[in-house]
């Protein structure tokens, strides 16, 4: 059954406006995305227990983990395009973070866009590649490229120490076909 998020029914419907609302009526993946974020927050908290404090959302979109989750001393990282964040933004900024000494911080930029570095960002916005990262990337791998893919898979090894971890979905043609 869906999970109720206040948080995201605020964040769809002021990012898809008629749209939102009507995915909502719909249920449009509800189950699949309530079941998608479930997992995610497992590994966060799982891995809060075993000492990671940074958690990096890779094509974040609308994730409110930062909001949601109560668990002190997390340096949340939300990576999507900057068209994203120019809609979402608005919509958190007057939301206090989930737990005392929490941090947010956007990187924007699309993975394969012409000059966007993910190291580069992350590490512009405070990551810190020496300490566990618990890397989320839901809904995201469908739409790279083989090319990408790889290259990701480089980066998240050049910027995780031991302990950190990795959760993402995918589907096969077949499973859609």
């Amino acid at each position: 059954a869906a999970l109720e998020d206040p948080l995201a029914r605020k964040l769809l419907l002021g990012a898809g406006g008629a749209a939102g609302k009507e995915l909502l009526h719909a249920g449009a993946n509800v189950d699949y995305m309530s079941l998608r974020k479930t997992l995610g927050d497992e590994l966060v908290y799982d891995m809060y227990g075993s000492h990671a404090r940074q958690v990096v959302s890779i094509g974040a979109g609308l994730d409110s983990r930062a909001f949601r989750l109560v668990l002190p001393e997390v340096s949340y990282f939300e990576v999507d395009s900057q068209e994203l964040f120019d809609m979402k933004e608005p919509l958190v900024a007057d939301l206090p973070l989930g737990a005392p000494g929490c941090t947010r911080r956007i990187v924007p930029g699309f993975l394969g866009a012409p000059g966007f570095d993910l190291s580069r960002g992350l590490r512009e916005a405070g990551h810190d590649a020496s300490k566990p990262t618990v890397w989320l990337m839901e809904g995201l791998l469908p739409y790279l490229t083989r090319a990408q893919v790889s290259t990701l898979a480089t980066d998240l090894g050049s910027l995780s120490a031991p302990g950190s971890a990795l959760w993402g979905d995918s589907f096969t043609y077949t499973s859609v076909a």
